[in-house]
Parts: structure tokens; C-alpha cells; sequence
């Protein structure tokens, strides 16, 4: 009977051990803020666990380890959101990880479901008037460039008049100064139609450009027709038109 008892004491110091700690949060939209129903959730534990979080809301038991949870949003069977976080769980407790889905990029053209990307998050419009300002700002510089560019052709003609003896020497260089920019934006244009969509982010990582002078290239770009700026978060996907 002692040994009984012992047993039963044992078996019961066990149970909080494998039961482990408890993982509980929410699934918000990164929209509007708010929780997200019929998010489908896991963990990849050892068996998997996945539930649908029919209000937004998860909850998970975990041995002590490190996991990944992840939360998808699917509309009409798509994936249309998606977000992984990785938690290190200790023995036991309850821990709360609030998860923000963010939509996927595909490799595919753009499609009315980017619409929403110009949406302002905080309702006063300043994303959308610095992007105007911005981009006001670079067809100026353009515009003055593309204006200095036609003042310097007379200063060309005249050249062979006033030396002609130099004429093999003269006209060559003012004929390749303005080919640099041309052969930047051919450069950079036929990256992009290679890569066919990207960031602005990217773009900056594949050449040693300037912020500035990137947005001034892809600026030039947009108003020739050859390229398309379509507004995400923060930052602008580039797509090759």
C-alpha cells in the first residue's frame, strides 16, 4: 500500500512537468489594428499544434524549447497574410505573444489587393503629402537639369566656329557628359526589368546610390512611363512597366 501511495505521489509531481508552460495572445490585423478572426495558427511542436483563431484569439501548451508560431490569413483559399515569431518557452508559466500578420509579396504583377497599401494608419494624411512633396521636389530637380542639358547645346555648336583647327578634339566632350545619367538609368531600368518587381530598399542594396539619388533616378524613370511606384508601408515597390 505504501508503495502505491509513493507511486501516486510521484506521478503527480510529473504531470505539471509534462504539461509545460502555457503560449496565449491575439492575431491583429495590420491594418486596422484590430483582431483578426479565422487566423490559422501553430507551433511546431513535437506533434504540431494548429488551431483556427476564430476571434483572433490562440492558445498553446508547450514543453520547455524553442518554437515558432506561426499565424496565416487566407482569403477565397489564398494566402493573403502571414507572420512567424519565435518564442523560447521556459519549465512552466503563461506567457502572452500578441502576433501583427503582414501581407505576402508575391512574384506576380500588381493586383487591386495592393490598393489598400495607400491607406494612412494614423488618419491625418502626412504619408501621402511628404510622398507629393517628394516627388514634387524631384521632377523640379529634373526639370532643371533637363533645362541646363539644353543651354549647354549652343555652347557646342559654336565651338567648331570659334576653333576649328580643335573641331576633332572639342564636340566630344560636351557630347558624353550628358550620356552618364543616360547610362545610369538604362542600368538601373534594365535591372529592374530583369527583377521585374522589388523594393526601393533593394534597389539601394544592388547599386551605390544615394537615397537621394535614387529617388531622383526612379523619378525619371516613372515620368518616361518605363517603370511604376506603388506605395507599401514605408517604403515603395518598383515594378517594370
Amino acid at each position: 500500500m505504501k508503495a502505491l501511495y509513493a507511486g501516486l505521489f510521484v506521478f503527480l509531481l510529473a504531470v505539471p512537468a509534462v504539461q509545460g508552460a502555457t503560449i496565449q495572445g491575439t492575431v491583429f490585423n495590420w491594418e486596422t489594428l484590430e483582431p483578426l478572426p479565422n487566423a490559422v495558427v501553430s507551433i511546431d511542436t513535437t506533434p504540431r499544434q494548429s488551431m483556427v483563431a476564430k476571434d483572433g484569439a490562440y492558445s498553446f501548451s508547450a514543453p520547455e524549447g524553442t518554437y515558432t508560431i506561426r499565424a496565416q490569413y487566407f482569403v477565397n483559399a489564398v494566402l493573403a497574410s502571414e507572420t512567424n515569431e519565435t518564442i523560447t518557452v521556459p519549465p512552466e508559466g503563461e506567457f502572452v505573444l500578441d502576433i501583427l500578420v503582414l501581407p505576402v509579396q508575391d512574384e506576380g504583377p500588381p493586383s487591386e489587393g495592393l490598393d489598400p497599401v495607400d491607406i494612412d494608419l494614423n488618419g491625418n494624411g502626412q504619408r501621402n503629402d511628404l510622398f507629393i512633396i517628394v516627388l514634387l521636389a524631384a521632377f523640379v530637380v529634373i526639370l532643371f537639369y533637363r533645362v541646363a542639358k539644353m543651354g549647354r547645346k549652343p555652347k557646342a555648336e559654336k565651338a567648331p566656329e570659334a576653333a576649328q583647327p580643335q573641331e576633332p578634339a572639342a564636340p566630344p566632350l560636351p557630347a558624353e557628359r550628358p550620356r552618364q545619367p543616360d547610362a545610369e538609368l538604362e542600368t538601373l531600368l534594365a535591372f529592374i526589368r530583369k527583377e521585374k518587381r522589388l523594393t526601393q530598399k533593394d534597389l539601394r542594396k544592388a547599386f551605390p546610390f544615394s537615397e537621394a539619388k535614387m529617388s531622383l533616378l526612379l523619378a525619371e524613370l516613372e515620368h518616361d512611363g518605363k517603370i511604376k511606384k506603388i506605395k507599401q508601408g514605408r517604403g515603395n515597390i518598383i515594378v517594370a512597366q
